[in-house]
């Protein structure tokens, strides 16, 4: 099917009735239709600003995981499975869904995701956004050895008709492990920390905004088992990544891959009991 299709006013409205019955997506239709009516835009930063907040405290991977305390090796998850991952591809081909075009085929940091997960041993890992799944796929298969499970967070795209599009990756086989809940963050976080009695890796990859970032990082945070680590993707949109770092008294600690920066924040292993309330 051509990407044109996906632009259409008539394929969105059909998309957008498709969703209706689903409270998560209403203030998301909200937030994007008064900002039309507004002419309000999402503040995100200037590659110079991203920079001037960033650029100094940015590291190779090895580096930056060994300045938390994890003394691993790199792991290409699609270089040490490939065959697990070319799997997932042909899974998403059979879509035929232009996802390219639609911009939805970026993926995070795997190298970063996989390497973080088997250099701690995580077994209780939590990831918000989700998309086509390799991130999913990436920390299951890194928790397979520790039998560990994932919880993922992520809406179906609103625009887009395709619920199985989340995820699409992950073979069937793998989620008896994972636990995906159709929420947007606001809905989704609060039931994903009473899922466990806290986790060992949380993934951010999710709402980017300030607002977004604001709310969910304190209470993943909070989630967090001692000696957990928070890894936050896209931290260079803005400067709020570098606030809470400032505020729970921890270094700025980020990855650069290529123009995008992951932001990696280890929890103390004196730090306070695990606090699930959202």
């Amino acid at each position: 099917m051509h990407a044109r299709l996906y632009r259409t006013l008539p394929y969105k409205m059909i998309a957008v009735a498709s969703h209706a019955a689903d409270p998560d997506v209403w203030p998301y239709y909200a937030d994007r239709v008064g900002r039309r009516i507004t002419g309000r835009k999402l503040r995100f930063f200037s590659r110079e600003e991203t920079d001037a907040v960033y650029g100094a405290h940015a590291h190779d991977l090895l580096t930056a995981l060994r300045a938390i305390g994890v003394n691993s090796l790199i792991h290409d998850p699609r270089a040490v499975h490939p065959s697990l991952f070319e799997r997932g591809r042909q899974r998403i081909d059979r879509l035929a869904i232009p996802f390219h075009q639609l911009g939805l085929a970026g993926s995070s940091d795997l190298r970063l995701a996989y390497s973080a997960a088997v250099g701690i041993g995580a077994r209780d890992i939590l990831e918000t956004g989700v998309a086509l799944g390799w991130s999913s796929l990436a920390f299951l298969k890194a928790t397979e050895r520790t039998q560990g499970r994932l919880v993922s967070v992520d809406l179906p795209y609103p625009f887009l008709i395709g619920r199985s599009w989340v995820g699409a990756a992950v073979p069937d086989e793998m989620r008896e492990r994972w636990t995906l809940l159709r929420h947007s963050d606001r809905r989704g976080i609060p039931k994903a920390l009473h899922l466990s009695d806290g986790y060992d890796l949380i993934h951010y990859d999710s709402d980017k905004t300030q607002e977004g970032r604001s709310w969910a990082y304190p209470r993943l945070w909070r989630a967090l088992r001692p000696g957990g680590l928070l890894i936050s993707d896209d931290v260079g949109d803005n400067e709020i990544w570098a606030e809470f770092c400032q505020s729970v008294g921890a270094p700025l600690i980020v990855v650069r891959r290529q123009r995008a920066y992951s932001g990696l924040l280890r929890k103390p292993e004196t730090a306070a009991p695990v606090q699930l309330s959202a």
